[in-house]
């Protein structure tokens, strides 16, 4: 059985331009999976990776959406008896839907992600977060529909389970859930990167799609 090696992520590169992220997927990438990790500027998408991944492989910040790159970073997955190893990418991509950002911004991320999106390896498994508390906010259903335009695997992810209080949201979550693998297919993860409900399922689902990729 093979788990994330919390000890071997290596951060490689941050690529904020068309021309850095065309070199890397032309000269560098090769044919290697990987998981993308992408959402909404504030659904904790680095709390995510760091408690998947190892506490410092993501920056978090206090500022939602003050990541404005691609960050390419080595993983591996080692197999707890034999020790046998599958290398892969981790990607974090920039979040979208901050209100904030500035239109020069936007067009820019809309112009990276694009050309991403387009020209990345199709092997790259695309994790799509969203908030447990506002499952459905139109931000999140532009980019599903962006996101099958390119006909892309990917799995979508509900964090911050944690902050589910009341019997209504709990109940509404679990509404949403049902009605998103009517219209998908598969439910989505429910996960909390804080107390870290539920992530050794997600984390097989991840080594599942690089064993078999």
């Amino acid at each position: 059985m093979k788990r994330i090696n919390r000890q071997e992520v290596r951060f490689l590169k941050g690529m904020a331009t068309i021309e850095q992220t065309k070199k890397w997927i032309n000269d560098e990438c090769d044919s290697m999976p990987g998981v993308c990790f992408i959402g909404r500027s504030n659904v904790g998408k680095s709390s995510l990776i760091n408690a998947l991944f190892g506490n410092s492989t993501a920056k978090v910040s206090q500022t939602p959406g003050k990541t404005r790159e691609i960050n390419v970073f080595s993983a591996q997955a080692r197999d707890v008896d034999s020790g046998d190893v599958s290398s892969f990418w981790l990607i974090d991509l920039p979040g979208y839907g901050y209100a904030k950002a500035s239109k020069s911004v936007i067009k820019k991320w809309q112009e990276l992600m694009n050309f991403f999106f387009e020209n990345a390896p199709k092997n790259l498994l695309m994790i799509s977060m969203r908030d447990a508390r506002h499952p459905d906010q139109e931000s999140d259903r532009i980019f599903m529909e962006y996101l099958k335009e390119y006909e892309r695997p990917f799995v979508t992810v509900l964090n911050k389970l944690d902050k589910l209080k009341t019997q209504k949201e709990k109940a509404g979550l679990k509404k949403f859930s049902e009605k998103f693998k009517e219209d998908f297919g598969t439910k989505p993860f429910k996960v909390s990167a804080q107390r870290r409900d539920n992530l050794q399922n997600l984390e097989n689902y991840i080594i599942d799609h690089i064993e078999n990729n």
